[in-house]
Parts: structure tokens; C-alpha cells; sequence
């Protein structure tokens, strides 16, 4: 490619227009956690000194995109889709390094390995500094191999990269990103958008789905993939049953291991106590009638999942992988289990549900407490911006 492509003179009736930030990822059907993280930061950035722009690369055709983009819009999220029909289809970097020029981006964000090389292959020829987000790899799959080996390239030139937990932080350093140009951003959440509006007793989706009084929740919000530990979650709810417990097991969440995973509950004597509502493009209604959260996840970062169930006061049990142990903390607003022990998940919520009402409450109130001081979504963005403010030269009010 030749040098470098000066972006347009951002001004508008003499005043410096919003620079724009191009949020870059692959997706697949309907994306995970990342998408919500850049679509809850792009509302916070509502008439800032920046313009958030999301541009996903997707399958043609793709039907969970169409909800992508509908979640997009409801959020003020401006999400731009790139068809993408495989590694050697070169038309997605084509579309994306127009699309620099025609907005003159002034931040390329990656969030993952090829948005990353598509970066570094396009500073060449637009002036813009690059950003990236580690947000680490819950599917490992065969080409999960060629993704660490392109991150090991490309992350090193990036003018900053974000971890989104520990263990991703130290990834990056192994990666070679020198230590002034790394900072670990976990995940955040709106407090006020997850808050608990009453009791799970009272909660519409329990009388919705007519669970009796007196009967427990247990919820596992998540994406039905193989490293979120479904079998585990269903062994573990079996065992709790099997105790004599009166509970319910609602998987939120879509995914290509549903029908693996009902056939699996199905053949189970507590399979009945099993439900699969699905994709759900608001949780708030499924947490608020949980009295758990059941995370039995083999990988992950920093879980949306946990965060949003801690905002909403839910204690949470979760397998101690990945930033999981950063955000739980056992005996004080939830229990943590190793991966694939459903005995001692299975006891962990027995203790939580059939012990002291309160000491549910607690917990849930200290994880609500660990939100707000330490998990905020505006105090991340915060910092988020403070990184491009020293990247384009600009002081921060």
C-alpha cells in the first residue's frame, strides 16, 4: 500500500468534530460479550469528543447479525456490517480501509486477531493509532493456534493494548507489548440500567413461567458453547435434586450445543426442572427472578454474565477460571468452584439456597457494592478515553 492517507479536517461550523473511534471485530450469529461492552461504551459517549463507530465483519447472510444491528440501534450504537466470506476473501479489507477514509478515523479499535492484522496492515496508509482489546478465546478450535500467532505479531506495534483480565494481561506480555503500552480494562456494567427492582419471589418471569412458591432459580446466562461447561451446569443441578432441593435450571442463551445440552437434561430424572428459554436480548428479567447465578465456564475473561447478575444483588457460584476469581469473591458475595467439579458446584449452591436468607442477601448486596466501586461502566470508559486522549495528544477534562 502506499503512505499514509491524511483523514480529513474534522471541523463543522468551526467547531472540532467528535473523532471518530472504528470498533473492529469478526462476529458470528448474534456476538457475545464484547458487542455489548462496545455498544453500552458507545451510549456513554453520547456527544463527547468522540464517535464511536462499530464495524463488524460477519457472514453473508447471517441472521443473528440482523439482531446485532437492532441492539446497535437501540443503544445509539452507529454498527456498520462488512461481509466476510472466509480468511482469504480480501474484500473486508478493502471495505474497511474505505471506510477509514470516507470517516477519517482517527482510532482504529481491534478486538480481535484479524480486526488486530487488518490494523496494522491499514496504519500504513491512514493516519490513525491503533488500539487493541484483549478479550481472550472461550472457543478453542483448530485455528485457535494461527489466532495466538497472529496476536503474537501484531500486538507488539499497536500504540496500546487492554487486557481484559489478568491472565490476558500476561498473555500480552508474552506477546512482547512493552509494559508502557498495556493496561488491564476489565468489563463494565450500568449500574443503573442492572438494578434489582424487588424480591425473585414477586419477579413477572416466575409467574410468567408459573414457578411455584417457595421453589429456587438457578440461572445460567450465557452462550451454549462447549467451554461454558453446559453438561457440567446439568450435572451439578442434577446432584442438587437429587439432594432433596426444589429448584428450577433456566439456561439463558442460544447456541450450537443446545440440542446436545437438552438431550442431556432430558436423560436425567431432573431433566423436567430444566428449561431453554433461548436467546434473550434483555437478562434483566431472567436475573430478576433467579436466586443464583450458575456460571461452570472451563475459559473465561471478565464474564458479562457475573457482572450483570452481581449489579442485580444475584449471589453467584462460578468455576474459578480466567478474571472469574477477580469478580468473585468466595464467601463474600458468591462461592467459587474449580472447572468440572460438579460435586463442589453442587454443594456450593446447596449451602447458598438452603442456608440463611440473609446470608444470600449479603452477598448479593456486596456484589452489587463490588459493581458500583469497581466495575462501572462509566469509570471505564473513563479510562478508555484517557488512553486515546494520550494517543492523539489531547488533554482530558
Amino acid at each position: 500500500m502506499a503512505g499514509p492517507e491524511a483523514a480529513p479536517p474534522a471541523v463543522s461550523g468551526g467547531t472540532a468534530a467528535p473523532r471518530v473511534v472504528l470498533h473492529v471485530r469478526v462476529v458470528a450469529d448474534r456476538g457475545g460479550g464484547p458487542e455489548k461492552t462496545v455498544r453500552a461504551a458507545a451510549a456513554q459517549l453520547l456527544g463527547s469528543r468522540y464517535r464511536p463507530v462499530a464495524a463488524y465483519m460477519h457472514p453473508p447472510g447471517s441472521a443473528g447479525f440482523a439482531d446485532l444491528a437492532s441492539a446497535a440501534d437501540a443503544a445509539g450504537c452507529e454498527l456498520i456490517g462488512i461481509e466476510d466470506r472466509g480468511p482469504f476473501d480480501p474484500r473486508p479489507l478493502l471495505a474497511l480501509s474505505s471506510l477509514c477514509r470516507r470517516l477519517g478515523v482517527a482510532v482504529w479499535h481491534a478486538h480481535d486477531y484479524k480486526s488486530a492484522l487488518f490494523g496494522v496492515l491499514l496504519r500504513r496508509r491512514h493516519a490513525m493509532r491503533t488500539v487493541a482489546t484483549m478479550h481472550g478465546w472461550v472457543d478453542v478450535t483448530r485455528a485457535t493456534r494461527l489466532y495466538f500467532a497472529i496476536d503474537r505479531l501484531c500486538l507488539p506495534a499497536f500504540d496500546h493494548v487492554f487486557a481484559v483480565s489478568p491472565d490476558l494481561m500476561e498473555s500480552a506480555r508474552r506477546c512482547g507489548v512493552a509494559a508502557d503500552r498495556l493496561s488491564m480494562l476489565g468489563n463494565g456494567i450500568d449500574a443503573d440500567q442492572f438494578r434489582r427492582g424487588g424480591s425473585a419471589v414477586l419477579a413477572p418471569l416466575r409467574r410468567e413461567l408459573g414457578v411455584p412458591d417457595g421453589r429456587f432459580v438457578v440461572a445460567a446466562v450465557c452462550r451454549l458453547v462447549p467451554a461454558k461447561g453446559g453438561e457440567i451446569a446439568i450435572d451439578a443441578f442434577s446432584r442438587l435434586i437429587d439432594a432433596g432441593v426444589d429448584a428450577e435450571l433456566w439456561f439463558a442463551g442460544d447456541g450450537p450445543e443446545r440440542p446436545r445440552l437438552e438431550a442431556a437434561a432430558a436423560a436425567r430424572p431432573s431433566g423436567a426442572r430444566v428449561r431453554f428459554l433461548g436467546h434473550c436480548a434483555d437478562v434483566r428479567p431472567v436475573l430478576e427472578a433467579s436466586d443464583l447465578l450458575l456460571s461452570t465456564s472451563w475459559r473465561e475473561a471478565t464474564p458479562n454474565a457475573v457482572l450483570e447478575a452481581m449489579a442485580m444483588e444475584v449471589p453467584v457460584v462460578a468455576t474459578a477460571v480466567g478474571g472469574v476469581g477477580e469478580l468473585v469473591r468466595d464467601g463474600e458475595n458468591g462461592r467459587l468452584c474449580a472447572a468440572g467439579d460438579a460435586a463442589a458446584i453442587a454443594a456450593a449452591m446447596q449451602s447458598l439456597l438452603c442456608g440463611d436468607r440473609e446470608t444470600r442477601a449479603r452477598m448479593g448486596r456486596a456484589g452489587r457494592a463490588l459493581i458500583e466501586r469497581e466495575h462501572s461502566l462509566a469509570e471505564r470508559t473513563r479510562r478508555e478515553c484517557a488512553v486515546y486522549d494520550r494517543l492523539m495528544g489531547t488533554s482530558s477534562p
